[in-house]
């Protein structure tokens, strides 16, 4: 069983930022800023805007999250090794694309199986009607508690999805196997990891919503394709783009203390950058 070190892939991920970091923000901005900033300038948040969000808003932020995945696929490439260029390595991450998206959709409808019956035990079919209408019930509440709960102990069984998805052969099962695979003798190191991942983002959102959109939103008028909405778009891009190159990068040095660097596709190195 490979060691795993979080301290240590940190200390490397900084370094491999350091080395490359133009490269990944390059890719960042092109493929995870500017998707984000222009979602955002044509529909920006209610609680900021003060206008209900669009019926296509939805698909908006799903194709910008299908461009965000390929920018990460890129990024992960980088972060892997060897040297290459910004363009081989968008070309990778469309190449990619495909079996990741598809292994994270089978992951999706897995946690939904599981989450159905959930709901329906604790909520009952008042609790959910209930909580479309905006007035949730406590259990809906103890449903959503212990669906977080199951999502952190699944995710860290599944960690390595996307770094496996960029780095080696295969098709999205062999993805999730690999994945599942790699955790195994390091679950709750990775537990832990995944839940310092979810106070990071958490934060990160109140930061960039409760602290930049609201100076925003006191000197401009943030609705859509307004001067404010660009800024707020270009803000939460940027948060975004940093935390990705951060996060992508992270995953790839863990991927790689416990696969040993050895990938059944793209070349790694042992250890270092």
């Amino acid at each position: 069983m490979a060691a795993l070190s979080i301290s240590k892939a940190w200390e490397e991920t900084k370094s491999r930022i350091a080395v490359d970091g133009k490269l990944m923000i390059t890719v960042a901005a092109a493929l995870i800023l500017l998707p984000q900033a222009i979602v955002t300038l044509m529909a920006p948040p209610e609680m900021l805007s003060g206008e209900s969000p669009p019926g296509w808003l939805n698909l908006a932020v799903f194709a910008a999250a299908m461009v965000g995945l390929v920018g990460q696929l890129a990024i992960i490439r980088l972060a892997l090794g060897p040297a290459t260029s910004v363009g081989e390595a968008v070309s990778h991450g469309a190449r990619r694309f495909l079996p990741a998206l598809v292994a994270l959709l089978l992951l999706a409808l897995a946690i939904a199986v599981l989450a159905i019956p959930l709901v329906m035990l604790f909520a009952g079919s008042e609790g959910l009607e209930a909580a479309a209408s905006g007035a949730p019930s406590p259990m809906v509440a103890t449903a959503a508690l212990i669906l977080v709960v199951l999502g952190v102990l699944l995710g860290a069984r599944l960690l390595m999805v996307m770094p496996v998805a960029a780095a080696e052969e295969g098709g999205p099962i062999h993805v999730l196997r690999r994945s599942w695979s790699l955790a195994g003798g390091h679950y709750f190191k990775l537990v832990a990891f995944v839940l310092l991942i979810l106070v990071a983002v958490l934060a990160i959102s109140l930061a960039v919503q409760l602290g930049g959109g609201s100076v925003i939103a006191l000197i401009f008028d943030v609705r859509p394709f307004s001067p404010g909405a660009l800024l707020y778009g270009l803000l939460f891009g940027a948060a975004q783009a940093v935390y990705g190159v951060g996060i992508s990068v992270l995953l790839a040095r863990i991927y790689l203390q416990l696969s040993g660097g050895e990938t059944a596709g793209v070349s790694v190195p042992k250890s270092g950058t």
